[in-house]
């Protein structure tokens, strides 16, 4: 669970800095991207990670 709270962390901040640093989206992905991008997200990182730090001990 650590391991997804730190990336949730993360994503927090780089969200912050792009606005910051005044990036904009200038087109709007299709839903398959948003679908691809969030199975990517789900599945790729979070389930990942976490099965990674329960294995580790």
């Amino acid at each position: 669970m650590a391991g997804a709270i730190e990336m949730l962390a993360a994503g927090v901040v780089l969200m912050i800095a792009s606005m910051i640093a005044g990036e904009k989206l200038t087109a709007l992905p299709s839903l398959s991207g948003f679908l691809a991008v969030g199975y990517l997200a789900l599945f790729g990182s979070i389930i990942a990670i976490n099965a990674y730090m329960y294995l580790i001990p």
